[in-house]
This record gives C-alpha cells, sequence and structure tokens, in this order.
C-alpha cells in the first residue's frame, strides 16, 4: 500500500521543516519486525515519490539508501530504497528517528545538487563527491594504520558531518530542556559527538610515526603521493582550504608538515560543524517554546 504524506501533515503536529516531519511519520510506520513499507512524500520543497521503506531488525543501528532505480522528474525525487537496520536489543525512539532524518538529509542533498546543475546547465560536481571518490578509489586494508586517515577523510565530509547533525535533533528534543548549555552537554553524550572528537584530535605526528613503523618512510611517502595525485586528479588542490596539497613530498619532515596541515583542515571543519551543533540546539530550543505554545 503506497501512503501518502498530506495526510499525515493534516492530522499531525505542524513541523516546519520536512525532514523532520517525514522522519516522524515514517517511524510512525515501524512494527518492531521486520517490514516494508512504500509511500509518496509530497511535501513542498523535498517530495520524494514510490520511496520505498525497508525495516530490517539487527543487532546494530545502520541506516543506506540505493539510486539504483532513481530518477527525477518535475523536481521530485522518485524510487528511492532506504535500508533501516535497527538494533533489537536497543529499541529506541529517537535513535530510530534519527537514523531516518540521517538519510533523508542525503537524499535532500541528492536532490539539491541535481536542482542546482538544471538551474545552472552546469555538470557541477560538489567538493564532497571528488573527496570521497578519493578515498573510495584508495586501496587500503582496514587493518592498515593508514585506513584510519581514509576513514577521517570520511567524517569530514560536509554532507556526512550534516546527516549526522541532522540525526541528534530528536535525541535533544526528548530531553524537553531548554537550557543551551545543558543540552550541549547531552550532545556530548551522543555517538555522533565521538566521531566530532575523532577528527578534531588527530595525531598528525603520531599517525605518521605509526604508519613510518608499519610501511617504512618510503611506504608511507608512495601512499601519501598517489593520495596528492587523486586529489589533483579532482583539482581539489584548487580549493582555497586545500592548497597545501601542492606542496612538495619527499622525506618524513615533508610528510610531518603534510599531515599537520590535514590536522588544520580537520579542526576547521570541527569549529564550522560545532556551529552548526550550537545553531541546531537554539532550534531545539525554539521548536519546544513553539510547542509550549500551541
Amino acid at each position: 500500500m503506497i501512503k501518502n504524506f498530506k495526510n499525515f501533515v493534516l492530522e499531525g503536529r505542524g513541523i516546519s521543516d520536512n525532514i523532520k516531519a517525514y522522519s516522524i511519520f515514517i517511524y510512525s510506520l515501524f512494527k518492531n519486525i521486520d517490514s516494508y513499507e512504500q509511500m509518496d512524500l509530497e511535501y513542498e520543497p523535498f517530495k520524494l515519490m514510490d520511496l520505498k521503506i525497508y525495516f530490517v531488525m539487527s543487532d546494530y543501528y545502520h541506516g543506506e539508501y540505493s539510486f539504483r532505480d532513481t530518477y527525477i522528474k518535475d523536481d521530485k525525487l522518485y524510487e528511492v530504497a532506504i535500508t533501516l537496520k535497527i538494533d533489537r536489543n536497543d529499541v529506541i525512539k529517537s535513535k530510530i528517528i534519527g537514523l531516518i532524518a540521517h538519510e533523508l538529509t542525503h537524499l535532500k542533498e541528492y536532490l539539491d545538487i541535481h536542482r542546482k546543475i538544471e538551474k545552472t546547465k552546469i555538470d557541477i560536481e560538489p567538493n564532497y563527491i571528488k573527496i570521497r571518490e578519493v578515498y573510495r578509489n584508495m586501496k587500503i586494508e582496514t587493518k592498515d594504520p593508514y585506513h584510519k586517515f581514509i576513514y577521517l577523510l570520511y567524517l569530514s565530509l560536509d554532507t556526512e558531518m550534516n546527516a549526522r547533525i541532522a540525526q541528534v535533533y530528536d535525541y535533544l528534543l526528548e530531553f524537553n530542556i531548554k537550557d543551551e548549555n545543558i543540552l550541549f552537554d547531552k550532545l556530548k553524550l551522543h555517538k555522533n559527538w565521538e566521531f566530532l572528537e575523532m577528527l578534531n584530535n588527530f595525531d598528525s605526528k603520531k599517525f605518521v610515526d605509526d604508519n613510518v613503523n608499519n610501511i617504512e618512510v618510503s611506504g608511507l611517502l608512495k601512499i601519501t603521493k598517489e593520495l596528492i595525485d587523486k586529489f589533483k586528479d579532482k583539482n581539489l588542490n584548487t580549493n582555497s582550504k586545500m592548497l597545501f596539497l601542492n606542496k612538495n613530498i619527499n622525506d618524513i619532515d615533508d610528510l610531518y608538515r603534510f599531515y599537520f596541515d590535514f590536522r588544520n583542515y580537520f579542526k576547521e571543519k570541527c569549529k564550522k560543524h560545532i556551529k552548526k551543533y550550537k545553531n541546531l540546539i537554539k532550534e531545539v530550543i525554539k521548536d519546544l517554546n513553539n510547542e509550549k505554545s500551541s
């Protein structure tokens, strides 16, 4: 049965942001068992048609989406499939809603990119897609010490960080607290804050030393030059935040400097997204005040 979101908007509470509303609606279909739902979500300006949701009871939380059959028509996104793995031993409403919001944020950004391409008639490839292709093309084993850096590149993607920010909205809302400082402390208890700290606490010297111990200076130089070449292939070395990619890397001192530059790059990303988290906290408080007055 295809469910239509318009009915839910009329029946449920009014939430101006469509991702918040969609997340609550999709959660309302969860039955605590493996299940499948298909729906149309027609709420301006982010419309999803024939959206397929797969709830899968699992031993952990994980969300993923598939664009295999996806197409865009009349400014609507058609035929997207989202799989939501729910930890059967830790079924918590805010976690499920957060997972849904995370994946919906990715879908919205996907649609926004295509809208921009359509408007400008220019085939835009955003930096986050370029960076994602770079690290995906690096053949690094998970157990390899260098894999930590590849994972940090993933964590630093704006789209991934934006999705993680959206993911904590309902978690914070459920505390029903209107104090920014207390909510910020609650935020620090969320798993997504750990990812931000991983990025912010990148120890570039230790990273270089660990990899040199594993593959020697020559091995780390080889991987680093391969990484730089892939960044340059995507013209990322022209990005004002990544000009250090143009520096020559010939010895261990160059390696220390190069990864220290990436350390600073990661820290700047963290500062940017901490501001977004603080704005989210203000939004939570605003929504709580609106609930009380309605």
